[in-house]
Formats: C-alpha cells, sequence, structure tokens
C-alpha cells in the first residue's frame, strides 16, 4: 500500500477527532514543465506514460522525501503542485523558517541541476516557483456513512498559496508572516508586499539538518474510509499509470461568513458532493482550501472508466444543483468547470506522501472554467456539445491562462426528455427473430397475456432496431399501446426505466413548473380512473381478468406514489405518510395496476432496454408485475448485452410465464451485402463485402458507418458489370488510404469533420439542443435560414426526421 493520505489525518481520525488547529510554516511549490510534457507524450500512450511517470518520480520522490526528512507534511498535491506544512510545536517560529527557507533555496538547487529532462521523445524544461507562509493552520475532515474527506486551511496556508502568485520561473516568495524571520539571514527584493529572497546569508547556510524519519506506510483499513476501493484496488496491484480519457470536474463554494453556520454548511455541502459523486461512478479526489478558494475535484473516468463519463459527469453537476436548491443552505454558492479528454492518470508523489490524480491541460482547463463561471453557473468546454439528454448553450469564446487561443465556452442548463430512435435503414438478416418475436406476440390479440421476450446482443448489433420493427409490425395490423422504460447506465436510480416511462406518458416537462407538472399529471391519471369506471362493471366478476373498477380505486390510492416518481409531491398525501419500506412496496404496486389499467382497453407492448444496467428496484417490479397476473393482454420485451462472462441477464419470473429468448449474432456475408445495397443503392462487389467483414466483424452498425465514410471520402467506384448482370457493383478504388481510420468513433469524428463549414456549424448548433430539435428553433438561434443545412446534414445521415 502506498501513503495517500497525510499520516496526520488518519492519526487523529482514528483518535475520534475530526477538527482542529496549529501554529505552522508553510511552503506552496509549483513544479511547471509537467503539463507540457504530458501533452507531448500523450501520443505515445503506453511507451509515453512510462516515460512520464518515470520523469515524475525522479522529481516529485526528492521532493517528498525533503519535507518529511525536515519534519514537514504535504496535506495536499494540485496537479504537478503541493502544499507542504510544518507544524511549529516546541521550536521558535525563527528557526522554523529560516529551515523551511534553507529548504527553499535546497530545492531551487534541485531544479538548476535536474531541470533538463532528456527523453527518447525530445528534451524539456522543468521548473519550480515556491511561496512561502507562516501562521495558523486549521485542519478538519467531514463526510458520513463511511466516506470522508479532509481539508487544511488558515492564514499560513493562504499566504503561502499568494505568495507564489508574485513568483516568476524559479523564485522563491516570502509573504508578509514569514519575512520578519528571515530578514536578518536573507538578501531580497521587494516585489508587491512580498519579498523575492535572492539569497541566504553563507554563514547560515548549512546543509539542512535532517529531523524526522521516513514515515511508516498507511494499510489500507487505515485508508479505506478516505480513499475510493477502485484506486486502492489499483494501488494493491501496482497498476502503472496511463493515458485516458477523464471528464475533470472542479467545484469552488463561497461558505457563510457566520463560523456556526459556515461549518454546518461545509459538512453538508461536501457530503452531499461525496456521496453523488459516487452515486455517478465519480472518484472525489481532494477538498482543498488555496489560491481559488475552497476547491474540490471531482474524476469521472479515472480510476474506473466507463462508456460515458461525460455524460456521467453533467449529470452528477445537474443533480448537485436539483439538491443545492432544494436544500436549507440560503448562503451558499458554487460553481463548477467541466472538461473531457485525454489525461495522465496515476500516482504522484513519494514514498512518504503521494496522491492518484490526473494532469493534462485539459484539467487544468476544467480549473480555468470554473474561475471563469458566475456563481450558479457550470461551464463546460466543447466536449460537452454532444451531451446525449443535456442542454447546453453556448456563452462565447474567451482567453484562458495557460491557452494561446480563444476557447469556445458553453454552460450546462438543464436535462432533456430523450425519445426514441428512429431507423432510416431497414433491417436486414433478422426475418427469422422477428417471426419468433412475432409469434410470441399472438396470445395478445386474445385477450391474454404474451409473457416475456429477452432480446441479446452486443452493442451495435441491431437489439434496439429488432424491437422497434417488431412495435412497427404489431401495429401494422393491430392497435396496441406500446410504452418504452430506458434503462439509465449512469444513474441506476430506483425505477429508473419507468421514471422515463412516466415522463412520457404524463406529458411531463423538465421547462415547465412544479404546478403546471402536477396539473399534467392530475389531468392524466383522472382520465385513466374516468375510463376505468366507465368500463362495464360486469367486467370485475371475470374469472381472472382485470379488474378495471379495483384498478381505478387502486390507481386513485397510490396517485401521490406515482407522482413521486416524477419527483411531484402533495402535503398530507399518502406517500408523505408512508415509511420507506412502504412507499417502496406501494411503488411497485402502483406501476403494476397502471400497466394493467391501460390493458383493459389495448393490448400493452412494454419495451425495456438495457436490462445490463437495470436497478433491483426495476427488477423486483417487473417480478411483481409477473406474479398473480391476471389474464391481461401485455407483453414485455426486454433488450440486453450480454454479462462479461458472456452469460445471458435475466428476470426472476414465475416458471409458468411464456419466454421467448432470441440471440442477435454479427450478420452472414449476404446479410452484410444485402445492408451495404441497401445503403449504396445498388449491387456491390464480393471485395467490398470483404473488407466490410475484416473492419467491422459483420456488426450492423459499424458497417453502416463505414459505409456513410467510403461514400462521403470518395473511396468506392463501380466496377464492371460482371457477365449477365445489368448494374455495375460498388467496390473499393484501387488504393485504401493509409491514414483510413480504422476504430468506429475515427469513423464518427471523421464524417462530421469532413462536412461543408457552414453544415458543421449548424451541426454543432443543433447538438448544444439536443439529440431532438426544432430546426424553427435551431434557425432563430442562428439567425439565418438554416434549412439547406438541414437538409444537408439529413443527406449525410447525420440525423433522421422524427416520424
Amino acid at each position: 500500500m502506498r501513503n495517500l493520505m497525510p499520516h496526520f489525518i488518519v492519526e487523529h481520525f482514528a483518535q475520534g477527532a475530526m477538527h482542529g488547529h496549529f501554529s505552522a510554516a508553510t511552503m506552496f511549490v509549483d513544479v511547471f514543465g509537467f503539463t507540457q510534457i504530458t501533452e507531448a507524450l500523450m501520443q505515445y500512450q503506453k511507451d509515453g506514460a512510462e516515460i512520464l511517470t518515470d520523469a515524475l518520480n525522479r522529481v516529485f520522490g526528492p521532493l517528498v522525501a525533503r519535507v518529511y526528512d525536515h519534519g514537514g507534511m504535504i496535506t495536499t498535491f494540485a496537479g504537478d503542485a503541493f502544499t507542504a506544512v510544518f507544524p511549529i510545536e516546541d521550536e521558535d517560529e525563527s528557526d522554523v523558517a529560516v529551515r523551511l527557507a534553507l529548504m527553499a533555496f535546497d530545492i531551487q538547487d534541485f531544479f538548476a541541476q535536474h531541470g533538463e529532462l532528456t527523453t527518447k521523445y525530445g528534451e524539456f524544461t522543468l521548473g519550480v516557483k515556491v511561496g512561502l507562509g507562516l501562521g495558523e493552520v486549521a485542519w478538519g475532515i467531514v463526510g458520513e456513512e463511511g466516506r470522508y474527506t479532509y481539508f487544511f486551511r488558515g492564514p499560513a496556508i493562504d499566504a503561502a498559496t499568494g505568495a507564489e502568485h508574485y513568483a516568476d520561473q524559479c523564485d522563491i516568495v516570502a509573504s508578509a508572516s514569514i519575512w520578519p524571520h528571515l530578514a536578518a539571514v536573507t538578501q531580497a527584493e521587494a516585489r508587491d508586499g512580498h519579498q523575492v529572497l535572492r539569497e541566504i546569508a553563507p554563514s547560515d547556510h548549512p546543509e539542512p539538518e535532517t529531523k524526522a524519519s521516513a514515515p511508516s506506510v498507511l494499510d489500507r483499513e487505515m485508508l479505506t474510509p478516505f480513499v475510493l476501493d477502485a484506486a486502492l484496488d489499483m494501488v494493491d496491484s501496482d497498476a502503472r499509470a496511463e493515458f485516458r480519457q477523464v471528464a475533470s470536474v472542479f467545484i469552488s463554494f463561497d461558505l457563510p461568513e457566520a463560523p456556526a453556520q459556515a461549518e454546518t454548511t461545509l459538512k453538508a455541502f461536501v457530503s452531499q458532493v461525496m456521496s453523488t459523486a459516487l452515486e455517478y461512478g465519480g472518484y472525489f479526489n481532494k477538498l482543498d482550501f488555496g489560491d481559488k478558494g475552497a476547491v474540490m475535484l471531482i474524476l469521472f473516468g479515472a480510476p474506473v472508466g466507463h462508456e460515458n463519463d461525460i455524460e456521467r459527469a453533467a449529470n452528477f453537476l445537474l443533480t448537485l444543483r436539483e439538491w443545492a436548491e432544494n436544500a436549507a443552505f440560503a448562503d451558499l454558492r458554487w460553481r463548477a468547470g467541466m472538461t473531457y479528454g485525454m489525461a495522465y492518470a496515476g500516482i504522484l508523489g513519494g514514498e512518504a506522501r503521494c496522491e492518484y490524480t490526473a494532469i493534462a491541460n485539459v484539467v487544468n482547463f476544467a480549473s480555468r472554467l470554473m474561475s471563469r463561471a458566475q456563481w450558479g453557473q457550470i461551464l463546460t468546454s466543447e466536449a460537452g456539445t454532444n451531451l446525449y439528454n443535456v442542454d447546453v448553450v453556448h456563452v462565447g469564446d474567451f482567453e484562458y491562462k495557460g491557452f494561446a487561443m480563444l476557447r469556445p465556452t458553453y454552460q450546462l442548463l438543464r436535462r432533456t426528455i430523450r425519445t426514441e430512435g428512429f431507423f432510416e435503414h431497414p433491417l436486414v438478416g433478422r426475418g427469422r427473430e422477428l417471426q419468433r418475436l412475432l409469434n410470441a406476440a399472438e396470445p395478445l390479440f386474445e385477450g391474454q397475456c404474451a409473457g416475456l421476450a429477452y432480446i441479446y446482443g452486443e452493442a451495435g448489433i441491431g437489439k434496439s432496431h429488432l424491437a422497434y420493427v417488431l412495435r412497427q409490425e404489431l401495429r401494422r395490423n393491430h392497435t396496441i399501446r406500446t410504452f418504452v422504460g430506458q434503462t439509465d447506465q449512469i444513474l441506476r436510480q430506483a425505477f429508473n426505466p419507468f421514471t422515463y416511462f412516466f415522463k412520457r406518458y404524463f406529458d411531463q416537462s423538465p421547462e415547465a413548473s412544479s404546478d403546471e407538472n402536477k396539473a399534467r399529471f392530475t389531468s392524466r391519471l383522472d382520465r385513466l380512473i374516468l375510463r376505468l369506471r366507465s368500463l362495464d362493471p360486469n367486467k370485475d366478476e371475470v374469472a381472472n381478468a382485470p379488474a378495471p373498477h379495483a384498478l381505478a380505486d387502486e390507481l386513485d390510492r397510490t396517485r401521490s406514489v406515482l407522482g413521486a416518481l416524477l419527483g411531484l409531491y402533495w402535503p398530507d398525501s399518502l406517500y408523505e405518510s408512508l415509511d420507506g419500506n412502504l412507499r417502496y412496496q406501494n411503488t411497485l404496486m402502483a406501476i403494476k395496476s397502471l400497466l394493467l389499467a391501460e390493458s383493459c382497453f389495448q393490448p400493452v407492448v412494454l419495451k425495456i432496454e438495457d436490462l445490463q444496467w437495470l436497478d433491483e428496484a426495476s427488477r423486483e417490479a417487473l417480478t411483481v408485475l409477473f406474479r398473480n397476473l391476471p389474464q391481461a393482454p401485455l407483453f414485455v420485451v426486454v433488450t440486453s448485452r450480454y454479462k462479461d462472462d458472456g452469460s445471458r441477464p435475466a428476470l426472476a419470473i414465475p416458471e409458468a410465464l411464456p419466454v421467448t429468448a432470441v440471440d442477435l449474432n454479427v450478420l452472414a456475408a449476404a446479410d452484410l451485402r444485402h445492408l451495404a445495397e441497401a445503403l449504396l443503392g445498388g449491387p456491390v462487389s464480393d471485395a467490398l463485402v470483404d473488407l466490410l467483414v475484416q473492419r467491422t466483424q459483420a456488426n450492423p452498425f459499424f458497417a453502416q458507418q463505414f459505409l456513410y465514410y467510403f461514400r462521403e471520402n470518395d473511396l468506392l467506384t463501380r466496377a464492371s458489370a460482371p457477365d449477365g448482370a445489368t448494374q455495375r457493383p460498388w467496390t473499393m478504388k484501387a488504393e485504401i488510404p493509409a491514414d483510413m481510420p480504422t476504430t468506429i468513433n475515427a469513423i464518427l469524428i471523421a464524417r462530421i469533420d469532413r462536412l461543408a463549414q457552414e453544415v458543421k456549424d449548424v451541426v454543432k448548433a443543433a447538438a448544444i439542443l439536443g439529440r431532438e430539435f426544432d430546426d424553427r428553433v435551431l434557425a432563430q438561434m442562428l439567425a439565418s435560414d438554416v434549412s439547406s443545412e438541414v437538409k444537408a446534414a439529413e443527406r449525410e445521415q447525420i440525423w433522421s426526421p422524427v416520424r
């Protein structure tokens, strides 16, 4: 294990002490040059990461050792900078101050000797800036439910970080608080109320005396309350640092002036940030009080990566904003910056003290965005314009420290409601699977339950497309109601797919007020109840059939429970009167009642997307739905990827329930040919089909994107017509460019990059409006007629019209 925490905090936590203060001399050390090295080595991936790790160890190892050898401790790392404190116990303040200055000159000498870094990929220059302070340091431990973080703050730390701001390259700057103790032994020049130390008197410049031995190594049990298990696992396995895609979130906040209120707000807000970050799969990296005030850093994608880390980060921030708006902390002000991109992620420091963190320009930019944001604002980089379910708006292009060019800047606004995808091209190669599902649905039209159908397959294989065509075929010949529950792979909150379904069913809008959404909910539910009560009361007596009048009574009784799934609450309602377990049980029954109520009028098909991410409450809701199910025309279709071990995820359902399972494999060569012919509008050569099989493994979505790329980049040509054929088949040109993208992500990016600039601008603006947009709103936003650009993007298969 490694010393990922200050021993000071671990020891006090073990004793039950959660806050305190002491006098100390302080040092803020800012090493410059590593961000540039990181950007340069990033292109060399694993080899570059190993070289960077070696360089970091060669620099930070000795620096950390110097701090601990001379009685100090590192409180926090901030990228390639760190803060060190040297407690003043029984010593004279001047002795500690002089020892700190000697150490600062020692660090300066270290960089004079080792500041030139030579690698096989080039030569780089490193430097250092040091700020010195002295005074009071306060410390604290905050958190709850077994997850904690810590902080150091106070005049001494503010003095050191503030002094560093006045340092040029390789300067040591003393603040006003420590200067009186150094004036007699150093030569300095004044700079805006600070002193730039130039030399220390030779007679007072002996080798710094070692004051303390290296600290012991902390074990996992000591670190677990403070460090995420994934980071500890990485340290345990001695995993190497790496370049990886990371969403970086910086949050700064301002506390009330009254000490008691400030302490309460600090604990509540930090605890909420930690729990919400964990909920969304983020890594709470640190809480720091420095030159930017109170700041927290949360990483998504390191140490654990997900498919959609930027969406996780955005939804984390929006959830935090919702909490803050409803929390009883009127004086709490906060703001945030978010970016996404490649960063170096790994352990930074030395044996005595280290941290898991991320270094890159993209991380620094998140900090700059946070500093630019107004209180209450969440700013993001251009990467945030492609968020799937979040609206953002362009607020301008600005200059930022450390960045040469103007950087486009966007603000996160709100979540949007996603709509189900529309499939432009015909389904190919799935005729047998479709027929099995249609056969399974037949009992619906005899008033019976058709049970459950699973559609299994890997990403891009066509699960959603098959489910879409199934519902279209059923609608073609029958009157049915279809509902969709989309699983949220990010949050996986209780009943998430049913909340998705109910938001559309009850016409809820994120832009409407709570009162308006309540009115929409009440109106829709009242209409359903009224329809149920208008049915023949004798229907209640039909054996094993849903009883419409009883369902009406149950829906009326549990209306506040259904409303709570949508975030709608009424004082003195049934929901408010129930404890947690009874709320849960009533929610299960309310979901079942609503689906059975709809089945009283026509057959119901419910599609649940992505079983592999389904939350436990939703799993139980489906189990309850099928348990003791009356003879209702209901059919549940579930799509799912396979588990990591290749097995099928499944629901706990009664054994007697009809179950159909279809597995979607890669397309046969003949089916891949049909897909290519449909997309290109004519026959295709054997050579083109072979290339698609090789490059896409016959995955239909991947094949579509590669074909679009081939066509857009003029890589296709017509070959001679075979004997007896009337049409010339499409084939690849003689030579395939060496720089042709080889991955699906690279293909998608390349397809957008090739568009005319006017069309690209419209695509970028449309991305800001969300997954679905109104072209009239887009035209108003751009103050121009965009109809031709919208049509051009439609022709290029960038989007499809909603039908």
